[in-house]
């Protein structure tokens, strides 16, 4: 199959998934295939590597940036709604320390009870786990330091402070 020939299908593909309205996954596909395509370029199985010439052809998804909640009336209602919500109690809880320390929802998913500090009431994420690569420490506030120790020792999971997904799947870091 000829350079534009590769081109011609991967765009019309991407423009198929893109009419959907997924312009993200449109985006992604194509980086996917890329690489893909790279890797077989190095390898010598392919001549060139197709999806540079779409870069730009795509429409860029609409980014909607949240406002962070600065008001106490605000708080307070996000802690009374995470109070009233009916799913289960490992999720609530780790909305509730969400919210109470900020944490990225991978660091709280993936936290353990080492990491805890209890004297001091730190929560001392490791450098490996962190995107700077940089122990990140978490001060606790009385609510905080109560949450992971209600939840530890309920759970199958030896040292964990949460549960794994149910069947052991696991969530995608890039839900919102």
């Amino acid at each position: 199959m000829s350079q534009n020939r590769y081109c011609a299908t991967l765009k019309n593909g991407s423009t198929k998934v893109e009419k959907l309205g997924q312009h993200e996954t449109a985006r992604r596909l194509r980086a996917t295939i890329g690489r893909v395509f790279r890797l077989a370029v190095a390898t010598l199985r392919a001549p060139a590597d197709p999806t540079y010439s779409l870069k730009g052809a795509l429409a860029a998804p609409v980014v909607v940036h949240r406002p962070a909640i600065t008001d106490e009336r605000e708080l307070a209602a996000l802690m009374l709604s995470i109070n009233e919500y009916t799913g289960g109690p490992t999720v609530r809880a780790a909305m509730k320390f969400l919210a109470l320390t900020m944490a990225r929802p991978i660091e709280v998913r993936l936290m353990r009870r080492p990491e805890v500090i209890w004297p001091s009431s730190m929560w001392r994420i490791r450098a490996e786990r962190m995107k700077m690569r940089r122990a990140h420490d978490v001060p606790l506030s009385r609510q905080g330091a109560r949450r992971p120790a209600r939840c530890m020792g309920r759970f199958g999971r030896p040292g964990a402070c949460l549960p794994l997904h149910p069947l052991g799947a696991r969530p995608s870091p890039r839900t919102p």
